[in-house]
């Protein structure tokens, strides 16, 4: 009997469950699990989003999480990338994973969801075996380029923003422990030995021959059919809203004539903000406005106030944290930052052209490989290079807009359009709802 049968008879019909799942690494996870609840918002849905190491009680998730902010902000890139990208998927992963496997499973059969939609790493193995158990639909919603093994379940539909990320999860072999080793509850301590081994000989020991590492900018082979989704770039809905750029100008009382730059920190926290505003002020000789988002810092708000003085050509505009990023991107004719796959993201949708900063964590690598192959914008390796890469972003802005345009336009072009096909894969297709 359909739903609104129902309520002729005063009989409400019970609502689906969606859990979202995600982590509180950074901003990304959180951000696009708020974005598909509120693509989502439907009577007939209770959407429940929880943090993936308070279902799984682990506190070394949470000291995971700890040190990758932490590191970020000290930009301790290097150290971070090898240490918790590699080393910690490499060695502790495993053990997290039949560590915690039944403790996650109790708490996600508690919650007795009816779809389960995961934006981070780290628990979709487990998600995966839960879902398959109970016949139900599980999607992992990857919000990076380049990927890492644990961000792909076999028993997920993985929706991503380009082909080239689709092309990374269908390189992974399915036939390797890591995907065809059963974990649940009633996994023995045998099995769960003989889990962690497996998985130490296939990557560790044989690890010149299985990476659990994918860079889309690197040559990669088909080993699975994974049922990839590609909806393009995704972001709030603000994101996709035209813009008046000689209103926003006069708005915030920009000139009307010179180039804008702009420096966001990308979650590096306000050190490099302050390193490239020094690097540009030695050697760039063009009269521009350079925009410093200097976020919730007053320290590098007053810093930013006294090497303003000091600038000779280019003309140093702090502004401190707003929600009007998008309004600052339509405004930009070249953004500065970090590689981050959000803040990238929004460059895109903002149709602004970029230069980015080496060096990039491994899983920030695939911003590079988009960049590179669609000429959004320019990779910078060396601070001294950065002048004259700015200078070339400027001088050929139109042609890099165009390839933005280019590269938008194989996707929907709005947030309503994004949100309908959203809708239709989690909701039709998944729970079987018109």
């Amino acid at each position: 009997m359909a739903a609104d049968n129902l309520k002729q008879f005063g009989v409400e019909p019970q609502r689906k469950k969606v859990l979202i799942v995600y982590e509180t690494m950074g901003t990304g996870h959180l951000r696009m699990a708020n974005i598909i609840e509120d693509i989502l918002q439907d009577d007939r849905l209770e959407i429940v989003k929880a943090v993936g190491n308070i279902l799984c009680q682990s506190s070394g998730a949470g000291l995971t999480v700890f040190l990758w902010n932490y590191l970020l902000q000290k930009k301790c890139v290097y150290f971070l990338d090898i240490l918790v990208n590699f080393l910690f998927r490499l060695l502790l992963l495993p053990v997290s994973e039949v560590e915690s496997t039944g403790r996650m499973m109790d708490n996600v059969e508690a919650l007795a969801p009816s779809l389960i939609i995961c934006t981070s790493d780290c628990y979709n193995k487990i998600l995966g075996q839960y879902a398959l158990e109970h016949r139900i639909p599980f999607y992992t919603v990857i919000t990076d380029i380049a990927i890492f093994i644990d961000l792909v379940s076999i028993n997920s539909t993985p929706v991503v923003y380009f082909p080239e990320t689709a092309e990374a999860v269908r390189s992974y072999d399915f036939r390797l422990n890591y995907f065809s080793y059963v974990l649940n509850r009633d996994t023995g301590l045998p099995q769960k030995f003989a889990y962690v081994g497996r998985f130490l000989w296939d990557y560790v020991l044989m690890g010149f021959r299985n990476s659990i590492y994918r860079d889309p900018g690197r040559l990669l082979v088909q080993r699975n059919n994974a049922r990839c989704q590609v909806i393009g770039p995704l972001a709030e809905s603000k994101h996709f809203q035209p813009k008046n750029v000689a209103a926003l100008k006069k708005k915030y009382g920009l000139p009307a004539e010179g180039g804008i730059l702009m420096i966001v920190s990308g979650g590096y926290g306000g050190r490099f903000v302050t390193d490239v505003v020094k690097s540009l002020c030695r050697s760039y000789e063009r009269p521009d406005n350079l925009l410093a988002m200097c976020g919730r810092s007053q320290a590098l708000l007053q810093e930013m106030a006294v090497l303003k003085e000091r600038t000779r050509a280019i003309k140093i505009l702090p502004y401190s944290f707003t929600d009007q990023f998008d309004e600052f991107l339509a405004m930009t004719d070249c953004l500065i930052f970090r590689p981050s796959a959000g803040v990238f993201i929004e460059s895109l949708l903002g149709k602004t052209p970029c230069v980015v900063l080496e060096p990039a964590l491994s899983n920030d690598r695939g911003t590079l490989a988009i960049i590179k192959k669609y000429g959004t914008g320019e990779v910078c390796r060396r601070p001294e290079e950065l002048p004259a890469t700015v200078y070339k972003v400027l001088d050929n802005n139109r042609q890099y807009r165009q390839n933005i345009e280019g590269l938008l336009s194989r996707y929907p072009r709005s947030y309503e359009e994004q949100g309908e096909r959203l809708r239709k894969l989690f909701l039709q297709t998944g729970l079987g709802l018109d």
